[in-house]
């Protein structure tokens, strides 16, 4: 993943540019529930740790990680 922050004010270090490598992690399903229509959903979920942090809003909070997690949900009708 890559993060990158500038800002026309910024004093010395205040950018941000970084790149890093995390995990990432995807399960799904999709069921048939008759001839025409399917139902399915999946779940996502990325974390990369050591990108933020070192100043702003990050810092004060304590956080480093960029990412989350995703739930999706879809029917469909047809063949």
């Amino acid at each position: 993943m890559s993060y990158k922050e500038e800002s026309d004010f910024a004093i010395g270090s205040d950018d941000v540019d970084e790149r890093k490598t995390g995990a990432v992690f995807l399960a799904g399903v999709d069921v048939p529930l008759g001839r025409f229509v399917r139902v399915g959903g999946e779940y996502r979920y990325r974390t990369v740790s050591g990108v933020l942090g070192e100043g702003g809003v990050s810092a004060i909070l304590g956080e480093d990680q960029l990412g989350g997690s995703v739930f999706a949900f879809r029917a469909s009708v047809g063949r």
